[in-house]
């Protein structure tokens, strides 16, 4: 069409847009948002996927975005015709914001500190009533710290893995809530974002109505570049109290060190702590999980590599719950330590 001097597809807002947004789906520590069934997170910077989808961007759409992020988040141009036509570009390059606020189908916050792959960087899930493809991952929330993984999903395997539908797509695959006897549903789950700039940001999932039954469950999550604060506010049906579970999938194998009691509990693991109040008891344990975000496919002697994920349970039945998770990195090593 733009060859027959018909621009009416180059200016549709939603080409016009998509650059920035997939763009905008690289973390630091090279991982990508891999919501709604995108698979595995890890994108090294030889990735012929992603270069080839940029190349095609700046070629086509003459995006100066995708041309900034082929050569300062990629290798450059594939040696595809595509791509040798890339390397003949003349764009300005132009890096979009390092984070933003996507309200329609695919609803999420994405923002990374910078566009290092050492930045910090987290993006949390909202619900859309056009959502379709998705997982039951309605608040859930990614974190990173120093590149270093500290939240994750667990990702999506081949659909030929036996797990796919009770320990990846399900709640259990990520950092939501799970509510004994109320079955979860894709439901729109609203979000407010009250503060998105360099600094961090502050917004409120209400994922509510992804719980049938439920009478309230309402997520803040507040962050900066020292920590995630989430703070969730749960209450059950009228008529009876329910047990309540949340799970935060770490991104390590490594076991994690539980102390605590009553509604005052850590967590600790190389990369981060993990520190829980809440207004009622809690009974918190840890769990190894498969994982298809820091590690991809099949090891040789099972289906899945596997990460820790703590489970945070009311410790009895209960009408309400408020919990707070604080999030942080681990601190710098001293100069001069190994």
């Amino acid at each position: 069409m733009a060859a027959q001097g018909d621009a009416r597809a180059l200016e549709h807002p939603f080409l016009r847009g998509f650059p920035t947004w997939a763009v905008q789906h690289l973390q630091p520590g090279r991982f990508r948002v891999n919501c709604f069934d995108a698979g595995g997170a890890r994108t090294p910077r030889s990735d012929g996927g992603a270069r080839q989808l940029l190349e095609t961007l700046a070629v086509f759409a003459q995006s100066q975005t995708a041309a900034w992020a082929l050569g300062s988040l990629c290798d450059g141009p594939t040696d595809s015709l595509v791509g040798l036509l890339a390397r003949t570009l003349t764009l300005p390059a132009e890096a979009p914001p390092c984070f933003a606020f996507y309200d329609g189908p695919a609803r999420r916050v994405n923002w990374r500190s910078s566009w290092a792959d050492d930045a910090d960087g987290m993006w949390v899930r909202g619900g859309h009533p056009l959502d379709g493809h998705d997982h039951f991952d309605r608040g859930h929330v990614n974190y990173m710290v120093r590149g270093r993984p500290l939240l994750i999903e667990a990702g999506t395997p081949g659909y030929d893995n036996p797990a796919i539908h009770t320990l990846y797509s399900t709640v259990v695959g990520h950092n939501v809530l799970e509510t004994e006897g109320l079955k979860p549903k894709k439901a729109p789950a609203p979000m407010t974002v009250s503060r998105l700039d360099a600094s961090g940001g502050e917004l409120t999932v209400d994922g509510t109505t992804c719980y049938p039954g439920l009478k309230q469950w309402q997520r803040r999550v507040t962050w900066d570049r020292s920590q995630l604060l989430v703070e969730d506010r749960v209450t059950a049906p009228a008529d009876k109290s329910a047990f309540m579970l949340f799970r935060w999938h770490l991104g390590t194998d490594q076991p994690a060190t539980l102390s605590g009691e009553g509604g005052n509990w850590q967590a600790v693991w190389p990369d981060g702590t993990l520190a829980l109040t809440s207004s009622v008891p809690l009974i918190v344990t840890q769990e190894k999980l498969p994982d298809n975000t820091v590690c991809l496919g099949r090891k040789d002697n099972g289906w899945d590599f596997t990460h820790t994920c703590v489970l945070v349970r009311t410790a009895q039945s209960v009408p309400c719950a408020n919990l707070t998770t604080t999030v942080r990195g681990a601190p710098w090593p001293e100069a001069g330590a190994e």
